[in-house]
């Protein structure tokens, strides 16, 4: 009579491997997706942070909202930060740091290389809420951004945005564009981004380049904080010149 030994077959481990195999391919999607799900629940809390803070800087600054930047005899004053000697931006001279007890808000997804930020991943409507560029004959120049807006003249707060995910991709079709992804404070209008945007629609999705066309197109969604505190997700085709106004136009029936 024969003996039995206590191993597997190999049948057996082919099956076990099989078997493993098979739930690794379902169960990868989901660990990503839960993954990407905690992501944009921190950074969709972070921006409403911000939010928060910018209305609490407006509290103590008459009605009105942090400027985009300035000049200072130190150098640079942004509202992320003061720029060095490095010629990078200290987030510790934040306007809103004393709002956000020291802390930079940031978006865990964002990974960009340095040029206009503080890492944080979130740009300012400069053009609309930081600064007056957006009016005909506004005193906004290439070192100063004049009159902010006031919390009470945002005609629509609801459907004005603030902050948004935020990126500059240097694309290669741009004179000395390397293709690299830069921090970048700032986000403003659909009208001037020319195919390039400097909102980041990085969650739920990926960025697609089109060479020929010198368009970038995203498959996911950018958060946003509105001028009443909540935070909206944008896919790329939603977004509008009119999520940025400052004065919202009357619909023309």
């Amino acid at each position: 009579m024969r003996k039995k030994h206590g191993g597997f077959t190999l049948v057996e481990l082919l099956t076990v491997m099989a078997i493993i195999a098979i739930l690794y391919a379902v169960m990868l999607p989901v660990a990503k997706a839960a993954r990407g799900a905690a992501f944009e629940y921190n950074a969709s809390n972070a921006i409403k942070q911000l939010g928060m803070a910018t209305a609490l800087y407006a509290v103590d600054s008459d009605d009105q909202c942090p400027p985009a930047y300035y000049w200072t005899p130190a150098g640079m004053q942004a509202w992320f930060g003061q720029r060095g000697p490095s010629g990078l931006f200290d987030p510790a001279f934040s306007l809103l740091n004393p709002y956000t007890n020291g802390k930079t808000l940031r978006d865990p997804t964002h990974v960009a290389k340095e040029m206009a930020g503080d890492q944080s991943g979130f740009g300012y409507n400069w053009a609309q809420i930081g600064s007056d560029a957006h009016l005909q004959g506004g005193m906004t120049t290439d070192w100063y951004s004049f009159n902010p807006a006031r919390i009470s003249e945002v005609s629509d707060p609801s459907n004005t945005i603030f902050f948004a995910t935020s990126a500059f991709f240097y694309a290669t079709w741009l004179p000395g564009g390397d293709g690299q992804l830069y921090d970048y404070g700032f986000v403003f209008e659909p009208y001037f981004w020319q195919g390039n945007p400097p909102v980041d629609f990085r969650h739920q999705g990926q960025r697609k380049l089109d060479p020929a066309t010198h368009q970038i197109v995203s498959e996911g969604v950018a958060l946003a904080v509105m001028g009443d505190g909540r935070v909206k997700t944008f896919k790329q085709q939603q977004m509008k010149d009119s999520h940025f106004l400052r004065y919202q136009l009357p619909a023309i029936e």
